[in-house]
């Protein structure tokens, strides 16, 4: 019994003790949160968007990239090139006959797969591209799509896509490329890069009829 009883009195004066925070106290702890919460939601924003806007800009410069790419082999490939000025949209579509890959087309368009490509920056800021067979824009294989967020022409001011050098020196052979890359222009999170290269096709001087790739493609 006398053990318990001192058990009691122990516990007892454990509970007595634990008496709580006081209001003063609450209300200092409340501060405190009330200035390190909105500075930890501050930075924790911060870290995010910075997140986001790397995303963005990775995937327009990978789109970017990869569009120029085929571009270049496609064009330095190129025994025909047609200039961008004279097409329509103007300045943001090219037209080339070309034989990059020609051994694979084979099955596609038979010998020696030289093939007519066209890309074009469309009204839903895509660049897009269509191939069909010399003298035969009937038989063109489809859109396909290259590139998304290609804004060129959709800023207030249009950014020339394609142009060709008009330098006599360089015999009409260069095609200057500008390709303006923003993969979601209403996020004020994106980011928006510009790539600037040019490419030199082949010498068009070897008698490649001017008229092969003429027509347009369904």
């Amino acid at each position: 019994m006398r053990m318990r009883s001192g058990m009691r009195v122990r516990l007892r004066r454990r509970v007595e003790a634990e008496d709580g925070f006081t209001l003063a106290e609450l209300v200092v702890a409340m501060m405190i949160l009330g200035i390190v919460l909105p500075v930890f939601y501050g930075v924790l924003s911060s870290v995010q968007q910075s997140a986001a806007r790397q995303d963005y800009m990775s995937r327009a410069n990978d789109q970017a990239r990869l569009a120029v790419q085929e571009l270049d082999r496609e064009i330095r490939s190129g025994n025909v090139l047609y200039d961008p000025a004279n097409e329509a949209p103007a300045n943001f579509t090219l037209r080339i006959y070309t034989q990059t890959n020609a051994t694979t087309r084979i099955p596609t368009f038979g010998n020696p797969g030289y093939v007519c490509a066209l890309w074009t920056i469309d009204d839903q800021n895509q660049l897009i591209k269509n191939m069909w067979p010399p003298l035969k824009p009937g038989e063109a294989t489809g859109w396909r799509v290259i590139a998304e967020g290609v804004v060129n022409r959709a800023l207030p001011t249009p950014v020339t896509a394609f142009a060709l050098d008009a330098d006599p020196n360089k015999g009409l052979r260069t095609v200057g490329i500008k390709l303006v890359v923003n993969p979601d222009p209403s996020n004020p999170w994106a980011r928006t890069i510009q790539i600037e290269t040019s490419s030199t096709g082949r010498n068009t001087s070897y008698g490649f009829p001017q008229d092969v790739c003429n027509g347009t493609p369904s």
